[in-house]
């Protein structure tokens, strides 16, 4: 078989008895870290930048609300409620930077099918599932 010839390309040189894509002379490879290190400082530039951008949106249709905590369930409370106007709700979870007493919050949510039961007199509380909370 004959020897195929090698033509130089923009990584080889004509000069280059062989032509070998991860071999450069050192001012090749100068540029090449170069120039990387400026694709990942632009790269790293432009997440930082778009993650950084404070939304503009808060909650969708947001209510009005009050977080109360009606004592632990293993003592026959109710735990954390939210209560929307003058009913209380359970919420599916609720995170612990909300869970304080008389908190006024705005929520979205969607009303679950199910209800809780809780106290001494099994009281049917209404369950919702927060989909956003802020504090008001």
């Amino acid at each position: 078989m004959p020897k195929a010839k090698i033509r130089p390309g923009p990584l080889c040189r004509a000069t280059v008895s062989h032509c070998d894509p991860f071999t450069y002379k050192h001012s090749d490879m100068h540029i090449t870290k170069t120039t990387t290190t400026l694709l990942i400082a632009f790269f790293t530039a432009f997440l930082a930048i778009s993650a950084c951008k404070k939304s503009t949106t808060s909650c969708n249709n947001p209510t009005a609300a009050i977080i109360l905590n009606r004592g632990p369930v293993s003592g026959d409370g109710c735990g954390w409620v939210v209560r929307i106007d003058t009913v209380d709700y359970h919420p599916v979870s609720l995170a612990s930077g909300y869970q304080t007493d008389s908190l006024r919050v705005n929520v979205s949510y969607t009303l679950d099918t199910s209800h809780f039961y809780c106290g001494l007199l099994p009281t049917a509380m209404p369950v919702i599932s927060v989909s956003c909370i802020e504090r008001r």
